[in-house]
């Protein structure tokens, strides 16, 4: 992938940028005014700010990312120290603002200085900047998250250190309580929620600041997650959020996609890309609510036309033997005949309607939700996430049918060994069929 200076350089422009913005950031708020009103923001009766399906998505992204800041997954090297930071801090919002944003501001108190994750945060600012801890407020966006979100990580690093469960069923019955800002903390009964006076204070300071964190509380990825990392008791409620965590809805018609027994299928996934436009697009032709853009487009395009190109070689050679040399029509004949196989036996299949959330812990359940006939997959990452990741060999390719390649790598040329194997795998698959196309007759005299 990327060399080590590069990464480094990333990180110290990323730090550049976001501290220049804490003194030079000034209000400017993102023009949505074109967007579809479909997928405008609305406050329900109880004041929570009902997500966008960019927001779904960001929920999404979440449920990955806050594992990794409570040292439970992500890259090995920094789990230790994500599950300590923070352990002795007070549960207090106020002071843990001061810690981001004050006159003596100290991040390193509250976070590491990860800089595996920061692509993975920019794609998450990229679907809901208020994540971010400028909010789209500013001119810049910081490598920081937002207070409120730093605030439940402490919150949750804590309990999860003492052995303690939140009882989610009942926290969410006292859903209006905590957003009502007339309703004073004392009044809340604790009852069944097993939080403490200092933790319900807290949560409820949170969303004084921001109501719509409420949604990502109930988001069914993310309940899921505070289940699986120990968070949260299992109820009714919690059971019937995770049985919601599935991508069936979005998976491909199988009729559509295979043309006969024939037919070999690969399929490319996008996960964690910050390359998907969700504002003033065509609903009709993108009726998810999401778009994507010519950078992703572009990298798809790069992957295919370098995938192809080598795997019409390879059946050139399996069809014809040596090769002739030059630009004769022998050799033109042979390249059409090639690529007439290709098309006729080879389906390749792009998911251009959303961007999903695909890695190792999770990849068989999303593969079996969406594409399970297919005979490899590529799962395509936005800039730099693969470093968020721990990516075993036994969870690729050659001991799995499947490669996650960076967008940025595919579009640099950076990574044509992958490509080039995802192609012999291909062909492989071809080859049998490659002698009952000649008899045919398709190779002409």
């Amino acid at each position: 992938m990327k060399r080590f200076w590069l990464l480094k350089h990333f990180f110290l422009c990323c730090c550049f940028c976001g501290w220049a913005g804490l003194f030079y950031g000034c209000a400017q708020t993102p023009d949505s005014a074109g967007s579809d009103g479909r997928f405008q923001p609305t406050a329900n009766a109880n004041r929570v700010v009902l997500q966008t399906p960019a927001e779904e998505y960001a929920g999404e992204v979440l449920a990955y990312l806050v594992p990794i800041t409570l040292g439970k997954t992500g890259n090995p090297k920094f789990r230790g120290e994500w599950a300590d930071r923070g352990l002795r801090l007070p549960l207090d919002y106020g002071a843990i603002t001061e810690m981001m944003q004050g006159p003596e501001k100290d991040p390193r108190r509250v976070m590491v200085l990860d800089n595996n994750i920061l692509g993975l945060s920019q794609v998450l600012y990229h679907y809901d900047e208020r994540l971010n801890l400028f909010k789209g407020e500013g001119i810049h966006e910081s490598i920081f998250p937002s207070t409120e979100l730093l605030s439940i990580r402490i919150m949750l690093l804590q309990k999860i250190r003492r052995g303690e469960k939140i009882g989610l069923a009942e926290l969410i019955k006292k859903k209006e309580q905590l957003l009502n800002p007339r309703v004073n903390v004392e009044e809340i009964d604790l009852g069944d929620t097993r939080l403490l006076f200092s933790e319900m204070k807290l949560l409820k300071d949170v969303l004084q600041s921001e109501p719509s964190f409420m949604a990502y509380l109930e988001h069914p990825f993310i309940v899921e997650m505070l289940y699986k990392i120990g968070a949260v008791s299992m109820d009714s409620y919690v059971k019937e959020k995770i049985q919601a965590t599935h991508y069936r809805n979005l998976g491909f018609e199988q009729e559509l996609g295979r043309s006969g027994e024939k037919s070999v299928q690969l399929t490319v996934l996008p996960s964690i890309v910050d390359s998907f436009a969700y504002q003033s697009i065509d609903t009709d032709a993108y009726p998810m609510g999401f778009v994507p853009e010519e950078a992703y487009l572009e990298a798809i395009e790069s992957f295919q036309d370098t995938m192809i190109s080598f795997l019409q070689e390879l059946v050139i050679v399996q069809m014809f033997g040596e090769p002739v040399s030059g630009d004769t029509d022998e050799q033109k004949r042979r390249n059409a005949l090639a690529r007439e196989f290709i098309e006729m036996h080879l389906t390749v299949r792009f998911m251009n309607q959303r961007p999903f959330v695909i890695h190792p812990d999770n990849v068989e359940k999303v593969i079996q939700d969406v594409c399970h006939d297919s005979d490899f997959i590529v799962i395509v990452l936005g800039k730099n996430v693969y470093l968020s990741m721990q990516i075993l060999d036994v969870d690729i390719f050659p001991h799995v049918n499947r490669l996650y390649l960076d967008m940025n790598d595919i579009k640099h040329g950076q990574v044509d060994f992958e490509i080039g194997q995802i192609s012999m795998f291909l062909f492989d698959k071809l080859k049998p069929l490659i002698r009952s196309f000649n008899d045919l007759g398709s190779t002409g005299d």
